[in-house]
């Protein structure tokens, strides 16, 4: 019987937008002026971390790893060992962004109704590559913060997969691990999954894409989720 639901954040219950792609290119930018990388070198970078014309790609590292993973890639790109003061320049980049631009702040359809019932029945968690600063004041400008029983990001807990931040929900609330459900839209998502009874790829275009070949089941929209709750 489930009796927690994780949920990823981007991709999942926010939705990625293409304004996402601006603070990409500029943190790209940003850090590559540092270096003396030639223009071949600096697009072959950019391509390492997903960004191809201008655009984040799906399942990159932009789009899935933690702040702390950026930063660790920035570091050894330019040669550094600060890299708190890195991850401190990323988090200023993103808070600065999504201050100036809170429209880029959307959820994916459903969401407000799909976590509205759910709660009722279940514990509601949220584990992301995030940092809790960003984390916390993109739930609450979206409206959903208060939904969840338990955050853990990055900043706190190893990124995913590694299985700290699932722990420390089934300690928290006398748990075990087959008590969950994961819900995310990336391959690293579908890895951290497994270490629950499911993991659920949220593909709303139904592309069943490579990255998320480890999921357990699929879903197109989240009020799949109650039909599927019942069957496990």
């Amino acid at each position: 019987m489930v009796k927690a639901i994780v949920f990823d954040k981007d991709g999942t219950l926010l939705a990625l937008s293409n304004a996402w792609d601006q603070p990409a290119v500029e943190i790209s930018e940003f850090f590559l002026n540092q270096t003396q990388l030639s223009e071949v070198e600096r697009a072959q970078v950019k391509t390492s971390l997903g960004i191809v014309n201008g655009r984040v790609q799906a399942n990159s590292l932009f789009a899935t790893a933690s702040i702390g993973q950026q930063a660790e890639f920035f570091t050894q790109l330019m040669g550094k060992r600060n890299k708190f003061r890195v991850e401190k320049t990323l988090t200023q980049i993103y808070l600065k962004f999504i201050q100036a631009h809170p429209q880029v702040i959307q959820l994916n359809p459903g969401v407000l109704e799909v976590l509205s019932q759910l709660s009722q029945d279940y514990i509601l968690a949220l584990v992301t590559n995030d940092s809790r600063i960003l984390t916390d004041y993109i739930l609450k400008q979206a409206g959903i913060y208060d939904f969840f029983d338990f955050i853990a990001c990055a900043d706190e807990f190893p990124a995913k997969p590694e299985p700290d931040a699932l722990l420390a929900l089934a300690a928290k609330f006398n748990l075990n691990l087959a008590d969950m459900v994961y819900v995310g839209d990336s391959e690293v998502d579908m890895v951290y999954g497994s270490l629950t009874q499911a993991a659920i790829a949220y593909d709303p275009k139904g592309h069943k894409s490579s990255y998320l070949a480890k999921a357990d089941y699929w879903i197109t929209d989240l009020y799949q989720l109650f039909t599927l709750l019942d069957t496990l």
